[in-house]
Formats: structure tokens, sequence, C-alpha cells
């Protein structure tokens, strides 16, 4: 009983974290971009020995001697902290979607990893060149690739999922300064030979 609610525990006494990580696995994960890779996590999850824990007795301790159990086998901070993510969403979701409003969510009690300050790792001298070689002499649709994801800092997905329509962009958003203008060019270079290569033409600039 909460400030005079009464609260049923039953089924949180009742379904096991591995019970309901095959549950959010079915009714939650497939709604999410990142699918493929929370079900990776999620086998993670299951096969860990606070998985046949009853959702109710789970503590903040548990979760953390859990975490220190992934640090012992070399798991990053960034690694750790999506697989926290999931936990602390799926006691989310029993809490305000499964009738188990009783929950406390102990991932919420838990030190967070400290993730490592990021890396600031650019080309230097002749890198570029070099690896636009390497890339032309493997597959000269790489190097495209690999140019448009220098020009732009694009991502791999955000990349694969451009459009010609779209490729217009950068340049309407591009700072128009000498040097920027000089790596304006590669970049329309870069889309130019790309689409050339799909489609057999260039388009023209100011697509």
């Amino acid at each position: 009983m909460v400030r005079g609610i009464w609260r049923n525990r039953v089924e949180a006494e009742s379904t096991t974290l591995r019970e309901a990580l095959e549950r959010y696995l079915v009714e939650v994960s497939p709604l999410k971009k990142s699918h493929k890779q929370e079900s990776y996590r999620i086998t993670d999850w299951k096969q860990r020995p606070i998985a046949q824990r009853y959702l109710a007795s789970i503590r903040g301790k548990d979760v953390a001697d859990t975490v220190r159990e992934m640090q012992s086998e070399g798991k990053s901070a960034n690694t750790i902290s999506l697989h926290l993510a999931i936990l602390s969403h799926l006691f989310t979701i029993a809490r305000k979607e499964w009738g188990m409003e009783s929950l406390v969510n102990p991932v919420e009690l838990v030190r967070k990893p400290k993730k490592p300050q990021g890396r600031d790792r650019r080309l230097v001298d002749d890198e570029e060149q070099r690896l636009l070689d390497a890339c032309r002499a493997t597959n000269p649709e790489l190097a495209h690739i690999v140019t448009i994801a220098i020009e732009t800092a694009m991502r791999q997905g955000e990349i694969i999922g451009m459009t010609w329509d779209l490729s217009g962009g950068f340049e309407k958003t591009h700072c128009h300064t000498v040097n920027h203008q000089k790596r304006l060019e590669t970049y329309r270079t870069a889309i130019q030979h790309s689409r050339r290569h799909t489609t057999g033409h260039a388009p023209p600039y100011g697509w």
C-alpha cells in the first residue's frame, strides 16, 4: 500500500526478469529502429543469473552486481549503459502498461558507468589521400561514400538513407567561405560520381 492506495504485487512477484524480457522483445523492441542490436543485449540479460529473479525482488544492489560482472568481462561503459537502458525501460513499461504499478525501477538506484572522454581524432598530413586511395583500390564506390562522410560528418546510417532529392541540402546549409567552397566542390564531385555510377548520368549543379 502506497499513500493509502492498494497496489497488487502478485504479477510482479510471479514474473521473472527472463519472462519480462521475452515479452519486451515481442511487444516493445520491434517498435524501435535499434531492434536488431537490442535483441542481442536482451539475449545477454536473459543468460545472466539476475534473469531468474522475480521482478519485485530485484534491487539496486542486484543490478550493481551485474554491472560489475559486465565490467569484469571487459564490456565498455557505453555498452553497459545500453544494457541498463533496456532494463530501465522494461521496468517503466511493466509499471505503466503491464499492470505492475508496485515495481520500483532498480536501475534508478545504480550509478551509471563513467564514459571516457570522447575522442577528437582527425586526419592529418596525407592520411586522407591514403585512405581514399585504399578505398579506390578496394571499391571505387566506397571512396565516394568515404568522401561524403569526411565532408559532411554524416554517419553510416545517414549516408545509407540519403536520396538524390536530399543531396543538395548540404550545399544549401553550408557556409560559403573560401575553404568551405573547396570542400563543397569535393562533396559535389563525390555525389556526381556516385550518381553516375548508379544511374549512368550525373546530376547538374544546383540540384
